[in-house]
């Protein structure tokens, strides 16, 4: 498989752009349910076993949490790896034009 990455930067970050889009989607979700079940916790009218229902799926919706959080923490990193080499790139340039104008 090509490296997309050096043939067609733009598309790898159109990709990396709509993976954080994404994940912060996924985390906002996450966050609303988390909170419904919390609030559900709280209910006078739910049964015994409602509730513990309730607690193991908030303890599975807390641990998406952390998982999600973790995956856009690393989809930033690359975005920021990838601005990082297009900044090199084009201080590249500039030296090499700035070099030229001098001589």
């Amino acid at each position: 498989m090509e490296n997309t990455n050096i043939e067609h930067p733009e598309i790898n970050n159109v990709q990396l752009e709509n993976e954080r889009a994404l994940a912060e989607k996924v985390i906002s979700n996450l966050k609303i349910q988390i909170g419904k079940n919390e609030d559900f916790l709280y209910d006078p009218a739910a049964g015994a076993s409602e509730l513990e229902t309730a607690k193991a799926e908030l303890e599975v919706l807390k641990a998406d949490l952390v998982m999600a959080e973790a995956g856009l923490s690393n989809l930033n990193n690359a975005y920021n790896a990838e601005l990082e080499i297009k900044l090199k790139e084009i201080e590249t340039k500039l030296e090499g034009l700035n070099f030229e104008q001098a001589a």
